[in-house]
């Protein structure tokens, strides 16, 4: 009577009162090791085998993929890291370059400034204390004689050229001075 129940319900429980509905050969599974003979023609327990397979999650394809898109991330994360860092120096390296380009305009407008003769004669007079001369601060120097030389035709010795030399030689650095 008991048994009769448990068929009529829409699960079927085997003799621990687990349910085996979901399992298309569990009841006989179970018959069959209860005691009663396996039907002839049909293969033992093939489904049933089958059923018990464990899925196996990691396989080495799965494993060889994940490691690919872990690679994968890794690499494009790096080069996304590497161009960021990239970009900041070339924006920095731009505005070192932006400052130098107007420096070097200030300079170039400086240094055409210094060799201007306005310039010059504006800090000669202001920063020197250097005044320009008036006509009546010139003076003029009037020498009695001309400059001459005298070449004396006595006799013509070593000694006498080499005095000779000398003298010329006099005059023309009291001339420079």
């Amino acid at each position: 009577m008991v048994r009769a129940s448990r068929e009529s319900v829409a699960y079927r429980l085997d003799e621990d009162g687990v349910d085996t509905s979901r399992f298309a050969g569990g009841d006989k599974k179970r018959r069959s090791s209860a005691g009663a003979e396996p039907e002839k023609g049909k293969k033992k327990g093939a489904r049933g085998v089958r059923m018990r397979r464990k899925i196996r999650l990691v396989t080495p394809a799965r494993l060889f993929c994940g490691i690919f898109v872990v690679f994968m991330c890794a690499g494009m994360i790096y080069s996304q890291m590497r161009l960021t860092q990239l970009t900041n120096q070339i924006s920095e390296r731009q505005a070192t370059l932006e400052d130098l380009a107007s420096e070097q305009v200030a300079l170039t407008s400086k240094y055409e400034q210094q060799y201007n003769a306005d310039f010059i004669a504006d800090y000669a007079e202001n920063t020197l204390g250097m005044v320009k001369l008036g006509t009546a601060q010139v003076e003029y120097l009037e020498l009695s004689s001309p400059d001459e030389i005298e070449v004396s035709r006595d006799t013509a010795t070593i000694s006498g050229a080499v005095g000779g030399l000398v003298r010329g030689f006099t005059a023309i650095l009291e001339y420079l001075r």
